[in-house]
Formats: structure tokens, C-alpha cells, sequence
């Protein structure tokens, strides 16, 4: 593998003698000396640091022509050579602005995704609670419906002629009406039993409710709403 030295001295060895430097002519006079040849991918690292310090750049020098003639072309050769080296920066200008240009359509097309995504974050979190509260109405309306049933059993329980209280109607209720309260988070209790109770009363439907606590028979729905609620009157003692 020749050196960073060996490979200067046949750079400039190729120039003493009129040559182009290249790799060909470069690894050809390396050949002709002490290092006896070398790779492209030996020489070419090094071949090109050496043209970088050096800024070298080609010269056409035809041979053969009279000096007068050599000189008009190798000046007109310069000039087309900094004739191309112009056009190749105006070029690598318009490729910057081209590929700045496309950058800058990327950032917007990237604020306008994310812009989308603030929106489409937004709504879902909209319809989410949208949801939870369509959930928790429809809770709602299952526990009433739920309570309603138990209200009619209850009803269907009390006597015609009599009262009873929670605590001696509770025993009295189909397992799988008590089973069926723990789905709707509140355990069937004689306490639960007596405010779902009272407040038909209150309302009007189904019962009476007597002061000693007790409940009646009261209003059924499908015989219409009572106007006030009604208080039955203790028994004497």
C-alpha cells in the first residue's frame, strides 16, 4: 500500500512531465518507482486529499502546436472551464432553493397533519363524553325501569286491605328481583326498600305511606297518577 509521501512524489512526477493527474497516470508512475504500484482503492484517498490541497484542476496543453496556438486554447479551455464551474454552481443553487422550497412544503403539509390531528383529537374526546353520557343516561333509565318492576312486585305483595313496612316486605321479594339490585349499585336493603318506597308515595304512585311507617296500597300508573300524595292515618291504638 503506497504512502501519503509516494503518492505525492508520482503526483508531481506525472505534472514535471506534462501529464494529466489521475488515478491511471498516478498508479502508473507509483509502478515505475520504489512502491511499486497500488490499488484504486489504496490511492484514491490520498490522490484526492493531495488534488483538495493543491486546488488542481486540469489543463488541456495539446501537444505538437505551435506556442501561439497552445496558449489560445489553453486559455480558451480555462474559460470554458470556468464557464461549466459556473453554470455547475448556478445549478447547485437552483437544486438548494428546489430542495429548500420542498423542505418548507413539508413543514406545512407536517403542521397541517398535526393541525388535523388537534381536530380529530378534539372530537374524539367529544365523543367520548358524548358516549359517557349517553352511557349514563341509559344507566339511568335501566335503574328506574329496574326499580319500577320491584315497585310493582311490592305492590302486588301489599294487601288489599292493610299495611306493611320494608323490613316485613323485603323477605317477601323474588330472589332474583334482590339478586338483580346489586347490578344497578344499590344493594336491595330494607333502608334502600323504604326510600324507593317513600318517594312513589311522595310522587303519588303505588303507595300510601302511613305514619307509623308502614305503606298501603296507593295509586297504580295504569289506573293514572293521584293528584297529591296521600297520608294514611295511623291506627288508634
Amino acid at each position: 500500500m503506497p504512502t501519503r509521501e509516494q503518492v505525492d512524489w508520482a503526483a508531481r512526477k506525472v505534472l514535471a512531465d506534462g501529464g494529466r493527474v489521475s488515478l491511471r497516470t498516478v498508479i502508473a508512475a507509483l509502478k515505475a518507482g520504489p512502491a511499486r504500484g497500488g490499488s484504486f482503492r489504496d490511492v484514491g484517498p490520498l490522490l484526492r486529499d493531495w488534488k483538495a490541497e493543491r486546488a488542481y484542476r486540469p489543463r488541456l496543453v495539446p501537444a505538437g502546436l505551435p506556442e501561439r496556438l497552445q496558449a489560445v486554447l489553453g486559455k480558451a479551455a480555462a474559460e470554458m472551464w470556468e464557464a461549466a464551474g459556473a453554470e455547475a454552481a448556478a445549478a447547485l443553487l437552483v437544486e438548494r432553493d428546489k430542495l429548500a422550497a420542498r423542505a418548507r412544503a413539508g413543514d406545512e403539509l407536517l403542521e397541517e397533519a398535526l393541525a388535523r390531528l388537534d381536530v380529530a383529537e378534539a372530537e374524539a374526546a367529544r365523543l367520548r363524553e358524548r358516549v359517557e353520557g349517553l352511557e349514563e343516561r341509559q344507566e339511568k333509565v335501566r335503574a328506574e325501569e329496574f326499580w319500577d318492576r320491584v315497585m310493582r312486585e311490592v305492590f302486588e305483595i301489599l294487601p288489599t286491605d292493610g299495611a306493611m313496612s320494608a323490613a316485613e316486605i323485603l323477605p317477601l321479594l323474588k330472589r332474583a328481583t334482590v339478586r338483580g339490585a346489586a347490578g344497578h349499585r344499590e344493594p336491595l336493603t330494607k333502608r334502600t326498600l323504604r326510600k324507593k318506597m317513600a318517594g312513589r308515595a311522595e310522587q303519588g304512585w303505588y303507595f300510601v305511606a302511613g305514619m307509623d311507617g308502614a305503606f298501603s296500597r296507593g295509586t297504580f300508573p295504569t289506573m293514572g297518577r293521584s293528584k297529591r300524595p296521600a297520608l294514611a292515618e295511623a291506627d288508634p291504638a
